[in-house]
């Protein structure tokens, strides 16, 4: 078993419903990163262990940090938990990105950062030139006069793309097809 330790990453504050039903706050912040739902099971079994109230079963996740646009609920399994976990670590800010574009549904999130995501650019205009570029050959004379921020702006307008903005003003960019 891996053990939990305290970060500033992906945790959730689990608390014993027994303490709680009981007046008393008994709960210990879990440190998710890295662990599987097994792993969760055990941080969350010692905390129940170590609840002052006799036969203490039942939990509740009351709080957590770092899962950005994902929907932690009181009653998320820890396996769902593993799993956003594992996602955010091979996808890291595409996975929280995408996150905000869907309403809790972890596949289309998986579906969005391996087969929709089309890059990070700074802006619609850089990403219109890089995908124009090549495709398209205007005249030198000509290509001047395109407007790639227009031609950016329309794409997302239009729902052909869809974009989040990330630190440092990362503009991410998911197919919308």
């Amino acid at each position: 078993m891996k053990t939990a330790t305290t970060s500033d990453g992906l945790r959730i504050f689990v608390s014993c419903l027994a303490s709680y039903n009981n007046g008393k706050l008994h709960g210990t912040w879990v440190n998710c990163e890295g662990l599987d739902a097994e792993d969760l099971t055990a941080e969350v079994e010692a905390m129940l262990a170590a609840s002052s109230v006799p036969l203490a079963e039942e939990f509740a996740i009351h709080d957590h940090e770092g899962f950005a646009a994902f929907d932690i609920g009181e009653f998320t399994s820890l396996a769902e938990i593993a799993d956003i976990v594992a996602l955010l670590d091979e996808y890291g800010d595409v996975a929280r990105a995408a996150a905000t574009l869907v309403v809790n549904d972890l596949e289309q999130v998986r579906q969005l950062c391996t087969d929709k995501y089309l890059g990070s650019w700074r802006d619609l205009e850089e990403y219109a030139e890089n995908l124009l570029d090549g495709q398209v050959n205007l005249p030198p004379g000509l290509a001047c006069y395109f407007d790639y921020a227009a031609f950016g702006r329309d794409l997302e307008l239009s729902g052909d793309i869809s974009t989040v903005e990330g630190k440092g003003g990362v503009l991410r960019v998911f197919d919308n097809h």
